[in-house]
């Protein structure tokens, strides 16, 4: 291992802050080298002692089902590291609910700032909607101050509960590489219909995320009045749910039937990674 000076520091965290948008899968080994090649060896380098770096992933990691509430389509990973980190936290996991959402607001504590957006809130966007996790983060308290996170007009997580209503896609599971050579477009194509949550007939879906998180068990049979206070609480909801019109221009030609998989191969170097701008 060797010292790195400040000035290479900070050009390193910036590269590696571009790949990890741009480019996920290529995070790993950029995190190697920056974990390889950090070691202060001067009095000055010593402030990296008080120094934290936050990772969350983009995108969800593969098997994605992107656009969809799945736990594949919706669940990434995160992780918080650096001398700032207590040494008791270092290696320790927290399990709590955690929105992308809620970084904003953790890091602006940190910062000691206001998580006010007033650009934003000048563009008429809604104001921030996040809650501070460092406490959570530190070990400070075992339980997430969040435990509500609506998904869609059709899907709403109320720890450790979530529902799923209506017409669900890519409803199937792939395994832990995918797609691969006996891949078909029948997991993609795959829809169940859930119901909406009224009744027998109509049951909605409802899983256990702390106790099955790859959802595999659908409990709504067994738990009706879970799903009768959830699909009303998620009715409440849905007149609050902020959209924007910005649509997104793909990257591959007109007609491409899985723009994504053209993209990796003619835009990434084998890699997924962004298809739209």
């Amino acid at each position: 291992m060797r010292g790195v000076d400040v000035s290479e520091l900070v050009h390193r965290s910036l590269v590696l802050t571009c790949i990890a948008v741009n480019r996920l899968q290529l995070l790993s080994s950029s995190i190697d080298s920056l974990e390889l090649h950090i070691e202060p060896v001067e009095p000055s380098c010593q402030r990296l002692l008080t120094c934290a770096l936050l990772i969350s992933a983009p995108y969800p990691a593969p098997p994605a089902g992107k656009y969809t509430s799945w736990a594949g389509g919706i669940r990434v990973p995160a992780f918080v590291s650096g001398g700032f980190v207590p040494p008791a936290q270092r290696g320790t996991v927290q399990p709590g609910l955690i929105h992308i959402a809620d970084w904003w607001a953790t890091l602006t504590a940190l910062a000691g700032v206001s998580d006010d957006d007033p650009v934003a809130a000048a563009a008429g966007l809604p104001p921030p909607d996040g809650l501070n996790m460092w406490p959570l983060l530190m070990g400070a308290t075992e339980t997430s101050p969040r435990s509500e996170v609506p998904l869609s007009p059709q899907s709403l997580i109320s720890w450790p509960w979530k529902l799923q209503l209506g017409l669900q896609e890519f409803s199937s599971w792939t395994g832990q590489t995918y797609p691969n050579a006996s891949s078909t477009d029948a997991a993609i194509n795959y829809v169940i219909d859930c119901g909406d949550g009224s009744g027998p007939s109509s049951p909605g879906c409802l899983f256990n995320m702390e106790n099955d998180p790859t959802e595999h068990t659908d409990l709504a049979a067994v738990n009706p009045d879970i799903v009768s206070a959830m699909a009303t609480r998620l009715s409440s909801l849905v007149p609050g749910f902020f959209s924007n019109n910005d649509t997104g221009v793909d990257v591959c030609p007109s007609g491409t039937l899985l723009c994504g998989c053209w993209a990796a191969q003619h835009v990434w170097g084998g890699y997924f990674g962004p298809f739209q701008y």
